[in-house]
């Protein structure tokens, strides 16, 4: 059939499915309104859960994360293309998606790449702001570097047969996983070193060590915690302070239950090392990790950060810092401290 009877066809067809006939079911038309939200999430909707990592590990994930939650995710992206047309974006071959490939590392074959897009709502919010989010510009500004890439989660269900984590070993399985940011609502480059992925290092040292650190309050004098530093009841021992430039200060510091620091960032790089109880230490868009008697964390410089002690327990640890100044912010909140306790993980 061509000509104009076939024209008119088509387009009582894409009004039938536009108007959310009974051809489209109620998972569809619910798939294709989270797909064009333009509201940007806040702090609140971040899950610090959600990294690239966490996106490539292995296993049916069709219920590992929340729709209704958004992420920020840092890594290198690895291609920029324009999408095909699709029903949420009206069939218009103006109006595609972009999409962007993100992986740990440039070589990373097409199943271990996390898919995020661009949608036209968000190219337009981006245009009136005076930021260019064509496929052309964003390849330009973002291809071949490692960026963090914020927005809302979305389970594309029409692509889990083509992803591994629900599709084990499919022969045309081109992606990691069906969860996507969509839509983007945010980019930015960052180096490697700056990236959440790469900037922070955990070690444990338990397993080589007989017993915890030993305490050290008997060659320091303890001191009450700044009001403006710390919340609740908190003590701190300087075990040494070295004069300003490349050196390094070191503090024996001890939580009352559920006492922390507040936010804060460091010039220069920080270990912390777990001496008694357990510690939290939560680094900004990361879920809080517990840090144990003879396990340490190293903060790379410029990262906005907490630590303290887990509910029900004093808790103390070991800081050494490089002796640069510290920025110090506002209180973490109760409510985010109880969020950081309940979605606690344990140092990989």
């Amino acid at each position: 059939m061509t000509g104009p009877l076939y024209t008119l066809l088509l387009l009582l067809v894409v009004a039938s499915l536009l108007s959310g006939c009974a051809v489209l079911s109620p998972g569809k038309r619910s798939m294709m309104a989270l797909k064009n939200r333009t509201a940007v999430p806040v702090a609140a909707d971040v899950d610090a859960r959600v990294t690239l990592d966490a996106f490539l590990q292995p296993g049916d994930d069709r219920r590992r994360w929340s729709e209704m939650r958004a992420a920020a995710v840092d890594g290198y992206v690895v291609a920029v293309s324009v999408a095909r047309v699709e029903l949420a974006n009206g069939l218009l071959p103006n109006r595609r998606d972009v999409h962007i490939e993100m992986a740990m590392r440039a070589d990373a074959p097409a199943r271990e790449r996390v898919i995020v897009e661009v949608t036209p709502p968000m190219r337009e919010a981006a245009r009136q702001r005076g930021v260019d989010w064509s496929s052309e510009a964003l390849e330009r500004d973002f291809a071949g570097k490692w960026c963090r890439i914020e927005g809302w989660l979305l389970f594309d269900s029409d692509h889990e047969d083509e992803a591994e984590n629900t599709n084990p070993g499919g022969v045309n399985n081109w992606r990691a996983t069906a969860w996507e940011i969509h839509p983007v609502t945010a980019i930015a480059v960052v180096t490697k070193e700056d990236s959440r992925g790469a900037r922070v290092d955990t070690f444990d040292y338990s397993g080589v060590m007989s017993s915890p650190l030993p305490q050290l309050t008997a060659a320091a004098a303890l001191a009450p915690g700044a009001p403006e530093r710390f919340t609740g009841n908190v003590q701190v021992a300087t075990v040494t302070e070295a004069p300003p430039g490349p050196a390094l200060s070191v503090y024996e510091v001890f939580f009352a239950p559920g006492a922390r620091t507040v936010w804060h960032e460091h010039q220069g790089e920080q270990i912390l090392v777990g001496l008694t109880g357990t510690c939290l230490v939560q680094l900004q868009g990361e879920a809080a990790r517990r840090l144990k008697p003879g396990q340490a964390v190293r903060i790379a410089a410029g990262i906005r950060h907490w630590h303290g002690a887990a509910a029900g327990e004093p808790a103390s640890h070991l800081g050494l810092n490089e002796s640069l100044p510290t920025a110090w912010l506002d209180a973490v909140a109760d409510a985010d401290y109880a969020h950081a306790l309940q979605h606690a993980v344990d140092p990989s």
